[in-house]
């Protein structure tokens, strides 16, 4: 019966290489329209399912004695596979789990940063017409390097971008409080804008990128207040200048 049982074993042992090469040429990335590389899914499946079956296989053979040997080890076959199966989908369950709360968890964190950067009032120059320019009034609440830019698209149905704008130059911003910013316009269209949009940036470095960079849009309709990497707010109506 343990000569057998070995030799079962061994014959699935054997077939480790062909299962390697059939991974390595079935799913391995041969570029085209689908760019995802599955290689070692194959051989990896099969090292998990043929440890799983070589310990359930051998210990219902020195505990039973099996006298149809082979349907033992079918048995113990489908008992690893479906091991296998649930160990993965457990895996992904909790891995799922964990990412909700490290994701629910930095939410929490930007939440406190929201109002970082907030739009006290902002005009039209020199007026709401056809203007040449916006002008913003900004509180930070926190130093750095600050940015500032300007849409206006003519909405539905088309929604053509009308006109777009700038600071000349970003601002180094020293310590918390009040800026006051003028965005030059360039248009694009011969149309009436709608629809504007105001997003102002905070960089943590003077220059290049930083882990504490901030962002906020504001627009008319916002449909979030934090995507993960930008805060929304309402966009208050334009004051008198």
């Amino acid at each position: 019966m343990t000569q057998r049982h070995l030799i079962v074993l061994g014959i699935l042992i054997l077939l480790v290489p062909l299962v390697w090469l059939a991974d390595r040429h079935l799913l391995a990335h041969k570029g085209g329209f689908f760019p995802v590389d599955f290689s070692g899914v194959l051989i990896g499946a099969y090292g998990i399912w043929l440890a799983l079956h070589i310990a359930l296989s051998s210990l219902w053979v020195a505990r039973m004695q099996p006298e149809r040997l082979f349907a033992a080890h079918l048995g113990c076959g489908l008992a690893a596979a479906a091991l296998l199966i649930a160990g993965t989908l457990a895996y992904g369950w909790i891995d799922r789990l964990r990412s909700a709360r490290s994701h629910a968890a930095r939410m929490e964190q930007r939440a406190a940063l929201h109002d970082r950067i907030e739009l006290l009032r902002w005009w039209h120059i020199p007026d709401a017409g056809r203007p040449q320019a916006i002008h913003a009034r900004v509180r930070l609440r926190q130093p750095g390097r600050f940015a500032a830019h300007a849409e206006g698209r003519s909405g539905e149905p088309d929604d053509v971008q009308v006109f777009a704008g700038e600071l000349d130059a970003q601002l180094q911003i020293p310590e918390p409080g009040i800026v006051d910013c003028v965005l030059p316009l360039t248009y694009y269209a011969d149309r009436t804008a709608t629809d504007i949009s105001l997003r102002f940036y905070l960089f943590e470095k003077p220059t290049g990128p930083g882990a504490g960079d901030l962002s906020k849009t504001y627009l008319a309709r916002p449909t979030t207040r934090d995507d993960g990497r930008t805060f929304y707010a309402p966009l208050p109506a334009p004051s008198a200048p």
